[in-house]
């Protein structure tokens, strides 16, 4: 594949190398990438980073550690997405201990994690069952301040979910209980959500009204019809829908 006929420069193949990469075909991206430098348009690390991200997404790990390892030996200013990158495709293939060997050389290299880095090594570590080295970088997390403050959605939800049921966890607050509660939900561990949801009473904490409906509809979903009867009422109880009309 060539682009004769158009003024290419950097950006312009960059471009159809993520687009080849997002229509699933990384060989053709890959051979575009092999003819930037004889089209006097080499590649920059966005470029880079593009390729590498369409590898992993692609499958092609292999390649894209042996990319990453060609920048490497050329000691290219390699920055901290194309580090989150290469963690991805190797947690992706099941090589933890070189992923958490990367991740941790990363802070030696002055370099700090994003939460994408991050969530990747806990995801990864949750489904080896290494909780408790899940719940260390989750703390670790939480010390360079990505949460609880940070809204928190899809597979990030489930590591935090994961983390939770596993081990009683101090900091955990009325908001990010709420996160983990509709994670829950969304998994259909319901007993567990409803375990948390029962533990904010004796944490001092109140579920808001969003949580109380997260728990309603999910104990309708399941056919609970009683138990999500004394749930509504435990809701209007605590001052919800005490001006409401509910029909």
């Amino acid at each position: 594949m060539s682009l004769k006929g158009l003024a290419a420069n950097t950006v312009t193949y960059t471009v159809f190398i993520q687009g080849y990469c997002l229509v699933g075909k990384p060989n053709v991206a890959q051979e575009m990438f092999n003819q930037m430098g004889s089209h006097n348009a080499p590649p920059d690390i966005r470029t880079y980073n593009v390729l590498l991200d369409g590898l992993c997404c692609n499958g092609k790990v292999e390649k894209l550690l042996m990319i990453f390892e060609y920048m490497r030996k050329r000691e290219m200013d390699v920055s901290i997405v194309t580090y989150t990158i290469v963690i991805q495709g190797m947690c992706k293939v099941d090589k933890v201990e070189d992923a958490f060997d990367l991740f941790c050389s990363l802070f030696s290299k002055g370099m700090k994690p994003t939460v994408v880095t991050y969530t990747t090594m806990i995801t990864r570590f949750c489904r080896r069952g290494l909780i408790h080295e899940a719940d260390a970088l989750f703390r670790k997390m939480k010390q360079d301040g990505f949460l609880p403050n940070e809204p928190v959605s899809g597979e990030d939800t489930q590591v935090i979910v994961y983390i939770r049921c596993s081990l009683d966890l101090p900091y955990v607050d009325s908001y990010m209980s709420s996160v983990m509660i509709h994670g829950m939900c969304k998994v259909d561990k319901v007993e567990d959500a409803f375990d948390l949801f029962c533990s904010l009473f004796s944490k001092g904490m109140k579920p808001t009204v969003v949580t109380y409906t997260t728990m309603i509809t999910r104990f309708c979903r399941r056919g609970l019809i009683h138990e999500a009867d004394a749930l509504f009422r435990k809701m209007k109880e605590d001052g919800f829908l005490r001006n409401e009309r509910v029909a």
